[in-house]
């Protein structure tokens, strides 16, 4: 009975020994645990979503069969200015010539210019005009224009003949087809109009020698061109010319 006793006693203690070992591991299992909800309970605040990107411009496609039949050829209107349509104008080499003709044509293109000045928009393109006919020297000085000058040149063609060749007369306004006409009729001879060379002005080629009767003919027919204007040289051979 002893012997029983004491074995029943020693099975007790196993027990006992095995539950602490179960309790033990179980204390253990439950601090890791404890940790995790620490951790969890100081996570750090989320962030906010990022935007979404904007979308790209897009146009979608509609095949030409889908447009109305076009029965009449489409009027495009072009300024006058410029030659460029309307709405491109203010990207083109003369806006601020071009903006009296918008306003008073087509205004819809640009309704910044609504409550512009049309006075003050003419003004602006006559000033434009005029800084465009100014010719800057180096350090920023204008350049004098010439003013016009008649050279009348006397030239051998072949030998004994020669020909009269007037330059300049444009520069007063006078058409030279007139002036062609009026020496043919008044020397009883052929006169024509030549084109100039490449940076050369045309010219009036009459046919023998008129240098002064020239000069007589032309300030009594133009009386706005001075005889004083007149300049005569002799010498050289007639080149061969394109007449008009």
């Amino acid at each position: 009975e002893k012997e029983e006793e004491e074995e029943d006693e020693e099975e007790e203690e196993d027990e006992d020994d095995e539950d602490e070992d179960d309790d033990d591991e179980d204390e253990e299992d439950e601090k890791p645990k404890a940790k995790g909800k620490a951790k969890a309970e100081f996570a750090p605040p989320a962030r906010a979503e990022a935007k979404a990107a904007p979308k790209k411009f897009e146009i979608e496609f509609k095949p030409h069969t889908d447009e109305p039949e076009l029965k009449d050829a489409v009027k495009v209107t072009y300024c006058p200015v410029c030659g460029l349509p309307p709405d491109f104008c203010q990207y083109g080499p003369s806006w601020e010539k071009c903006k009296p003709w918008i306003m008073e044509n087509c205004p819809h293109y640009y309704p910044e210019l609504s409550g512009a000045s049309l006075e003050d928009a003419k003004k602006g393109a006559e000033a434009a005009a005029d800084k465009a006919k100014e010719k800057m020297l180096p350090g920023g000085k204008k350049k004098r224009e010439a003013s016009p000058h008649v050279n009348i040149k006397k030239l051998s063609r072949g030998g004994r003949k020669c020909v009269t060749v007037v330059v300049g007369l444009e520069g007063f306004g006078v058409k030279l087809d007139g002036a062609a006409k009026l020496f043919k009729k008044k020397f009883s001879c052929g006169a024509s109009v030549v084109k100039g060379g490449p940076g050369e002005p045309d010219s009036v080629e009459i046919q023998g020698d008129f240098g002064e009767e020239v000069i007589d003919i032309v300030t009594g027919e133009w009386k706005e061109v001075p005889a004083e204007k007149f300049t005569l040289s002799e010498g050289g051979t007639k080149k061969k010319g394109k007449a008009k």
